[in-house]
């Protein structure tokens, strides 16, 4: 009668329980989906230590499952800060008329390149800009006309040094 009661009660539901946690961990090994981190209650109703046992084996693997979606939900939230910086950066750092950069970040790069300059490994060249007769179209033509023409020289400026850092100063472009 003891034999039946513990195998009924003790080794039988041990089984199940060992059997339910060995399928889980082989399915959520390497799984990316947290979705798919199922766990197969081996439905244990002995109203004993083994019964409590399994319960908390249930308990976990669903709080596993949700500690895994929401680091990944985490994961995902720092990637979109990390757009909206670099958003931010664009917006910060470039002339929204020219499309070039700013004076914020030409005094960024001027640090770098006076670094550069003391350690003996600055190659670079300086090229200033000026628009002649600028006031002339902006008090003749208007305004829009004027920023048509400080756009349509930054364009070409850049075209030109496509591979050297444009920035807009002031009214100038350098």
């Amino acid at each position: 009668l003891f034999v039946t009661w513990m195998n009924h009660n003790m080794i039988e539901p041990v089984r199940r329980l060992e059997k339910s946690v060995v399928n889980f961990a082989k399915k959520s090994h390497d799984q990316a989906n947290p979705d798919k981190l199922d766990y197969e209650d081996p439905q244990i109703h002995t109203r004993n230590e083994v019964e409590s046992l399994a319960d908390a084996v249930s308990k976990m693997t669903l709080d596993m499952r949700n500690y895994v979606k929401s680091i990944l939900e985490a994961e995902n939230r720092v990637e979109d800060m990390r757009t909206q910086v670099s958003q931010m950066d664009v917006i910060a750092y470039q002339v929204a008329l020219t499309h070039v950069k700013n004076k914020a970040w030409y005094d960024k790069t001027k640090i770098r390149v006076d670094d550069d300059i003391a350690a003996g490994r600055a190659r670079f060249g300086i090229n200033m800009a000026d628009l002649n007769r600028l006031k002339y179209i902006n008090d003749n033509y208007g305004h829009e006309h004027g920023n048509d023409y400080i756009a349509g020289a930054c364009h070409h400026i850049c075209i030109i040094f496509n591979h050297s850092p444009v920035f807009r100063i002031g009214g100038d472009i350098a």
